[in-house]
């Protein structure tokens, strides 16, 4: 099952009445949710609610599926005993060839010798949008020309546009909105410089595979699951959620096109780490083993990434 809500409860009532055992994914950081979209509910009481639900969900199933070892320890803190496997979704990498960056630029009037920022995700607060385009405001007086180009959509767009506007940044800033992605989003990743990201509560951090497939140069923060995806890339700069860091990461790599190169080169290979054929197999052997002990057969270990696999050895204990 992949979601906590009406899915999980059919799902358990289909398991007893049928005695098969329940995988569940568990691959939102519901209490950073709470804490943006039910301002009005006291931080502890909203953690509270938050916890004592994942604690019920944990114990209904038999093993969970999380994306990150930064999940895994979300959940442990919790409290939660449930065995799970560390395993991320990844990308298929065959998605993300191609594109035409020259073409994006033209389409939406684009210099070709400006430089470009992009972000893709949806937009909401807990993407952190608005702290990039305070790291915007702090480069445009060195780079006058800069744009950012802001790929998706979402419940912060109208809070967005009006901090461009307060900003005046009206000049640099560009919503291009939701981006076909067989067409469209390859060649706005293509037209970019540098992709930036700050989003605190990403479970998995998809988009920044995304742009290392693409060989795109990235600089960004390394929370939650981002910091498993950047833990071991060479494609990244990355740098803690403080603007004058963050633009300084920035800075030196739109001054020297040689240094975004070498980034570039780095990201495919880094991206091969993600692909999701190789994950989904790990994925496919896990369901057989529960299957399997089911049945009655010897009780076998979760399979994980092997670079995972103390994380693994610990969460299940």
């Amino acid at each position: 099952m992949h979601t906590p809500f009406r899915a999980h409860q059919l799902g358990v009532r289909l398991a007893r009445l049928t005695g098969r055992p329940i995988l569940e994914s568990y691959h939102t950081y519901f209490e950073q949710y709470v804490a943006n979209y039910l301002p009005w509910v006291p931080n502890r009481l909203g953690r509270y609610a938050v916890r004592g639900f994942s604690r019920r969900l944990g114990r209904q199933v038999d093993h969970l599926l999380v994306p990150s070892r930064q999940m895994a320890d979300v959940l442990e803190g919790y409290g939660i005993t449930t065995p799970a496997t560390i395993l991320p979704t990844g990308i298929r990498l065959e998605e993300f060839e191609g594109g035409d960056g020259a073409r994006f630029r033209r389409e939406q009037g684009i210099d070709a010798g400006a430089p470009v920022l992009l972000t893709v995700g949806r937009l909401a607060i807990e993407k952190n949008v608005a702290f990039l385009l305070e790291v915007l405001a702090r480069l445009t007086p060195e780079f006058p020309r800069l744009l950012f180009v802001i790929a998706g959509e979402g419940p912060d767009a109208g809070r967005l546009a009006e901090l461009v506007a307060t900003r005046g940044l009206a000049a640099n800033v560009r919503f291009v909105g939701n981006l076909d992605r067989r067409t469209g989003l390859l060649d706005c990743y293509r037209a970019a410089d540098l992709f930036v990201f700050a989003s605190g509560t990403e479970t998995q951090g998809l988009v920044l595979i995304e742009a290392m497939a693409l060989g795109l140069p990235i600089v960004s923060t390394a929370v939650m699951g981002s910091a498993t995806v950047l833990a071991e890339a060479r494609c990244a700069r990355i740098s803690t959620e403080d603007v004058d860091e963050f633009a300084g990461h920035v800075a030196p790599l739109l001054r020297n096109p040689d240094q975004r190169l070498a980034l570039a080169q780095a990201g495919p290979d880094d991206a091969r780490a993600w692909a999701a054929p190789a994950l989904m197999q790990k994925a496919v052997a896990l369901y057989r083993r529960l299957a399997d002990r089911a049945g009655g057969a010897l009780e076998a270990a979760p399979v994980v990434p092997e670079s995972r696999a103390a994380e693994q050895r610990r969460i299940s204990r």
